[in-house]
């Protein structure tokens, strides 16, 4: 039985990458803000279209892959591979999931192809991909593998701080926390923890602050589990200077052992480029 992995790209992976973990990947579609133009999300369109330019001013508009789109991709993987598990963007950060869903039980692609309704954006889509790649070589089903990567999902947790929490709000996201502290949006920091309900773990004038409750809220959660689990710092290579030397005075005073990883260039364009993250997953994907 021949497995393949699918993700699209609010999963940051490299043409490297892809090929080496045998993950095919969809790209989402960037809208741009004055003509309207629709854009695949790629790296090279990022950098041809002066996406990165347009970002730091503007509030760029993102789509899902089409209906006809995920067809043609789901018949060409299935000519070589059995089945497939695809894990698109979260469900309550797009409609991608549902229209994914609805092509899935399509009589030629029910039971083919396995479209996973998931909390986990970014980062904890990539690493929980990767697992899946990885149980996909030692032999695994896909009803194992489901099983398996499920339970990774529950264990792990991403916790954001937008970089501007006025166009967060603008695009629909966690509105019901940023709303709560409208009249004071230029002035504090809101670190929410991402889930079905997003949660507020932090608000304060400073990142450091931010940054260091949510240390206690990561640890106090790993603490409560009694597993072992990594903590990621989360940013853009975009993000400002001055955040990240703040960011990462904060890491090096730490007692905890901080990894550190990108967020993938679709994020920044509902919350800019100086958004940062806490990521907490199990170490070396132990779930038991």
């Amino acid at each position: 039985m021949k497995i393949k992995i699918m993700v699209d790209s609010c999963s940051y992976f490299t043409k490297e990458e892809l090929l080496k973990y045998d993950i095919a990947m969809l790209n989402l579609i960037i809208v741009t803000p004055n003509d309207n133009k629709t854009i695949e999300d790629t790296e090279e369109n990022w950098n041809k279209y002066n996406l990165f330019d347009i970002n730091k001013n503007h509030a760029i508009k993102t789509s899902q892959i089409n209906s006809q789109s995920l067809e043609n991709s789901f018949t060409k993987i299935l000519s070589e591979y059995d089945e497939i598990i695809y894990f698109p963007i979260p469900f309550n950060l797009s409609s991608q999931y549902s229209t994914a869903y609805m092509v899935s039980q399509r009589p030629e692609f029910k039971n083919k192809v396995h479209v996973i309704k998931s909390n986990a954006p970014d980062f904890l889509a990539r690493k929980k991909a990767i697992f899946a790649s990885e149980l996909v070589k030692k032999g695994k089903t896909v009803e194992e593998i489901l099983e398996i990567t499920q339970k990774w999902n529950d264990l792990s947790r991403i916790i954001g701080i937008p970089g501007d929490i006025k166009r967060l709000a603008k695009g629909g996201r966690a509105t019901k926390i940023l709303k709560a502290h409208i009249l004071s949006w230029a002035k504090i920091k809101i670190a929410i923890e991402w889930g079905d309900k997003p949660q507020k773990v932090s608000i304060s004038r400073t990142i450091k602050k931010c940054l260091e409750d949510i240390e206690k809220h990561a640890l106090k959660y790993i603490r409560s589990i009694k597993k072992e689990m990594d903590i990621t710092f989360l940013s853009h290579p975009l993000c400002d200077k001055n955040i990240l030397l703040k960011a990462n005075k904060f890491i090096e005073d730490s007692i905890v052992d901080y990894k550190k990883f990108r967020i993938a260039n679709i994020y920044t364009t509902h919350s800019t480029f100086n958004t940062i993250g806490i990521a907490i997953t199990p170490k070396n994907n132990s779930i038991n």
